[in-house]
């Protein structure tokens, strides 16, 4: 490991500053984490009522009556 001969350490004054309201990038982050969550059901539940009604997989559930 070497070391830099010009190597400064970066100090508070270098971070970026915050611009805009925090809510409404929250909201956002948070409406697309929701969809997310919600197509990821859907889809998980979707694949499952296929499978149960396509006998591809057995869920160990009672017998067909009739």
């Amino acid at each position: 490991m070497g070391s830099v001969a010009d190597f400064k350490p970066p100090t508070m004054s270098e971070l970026p500053i915050p611009q805009g309201a925090w809510k409404d990038a929250y909201n956002a982050k948070q409406r697309k984490n929701n969809l997310h969550l919600i197509s990821g059901i859907l889809v998980a539940g979707g694949t499952l009522a296929f499978l149960a009604e396509s006998d591809m997989v057995d869920f160990g559930m009672a017998p067909k009556m009739g």
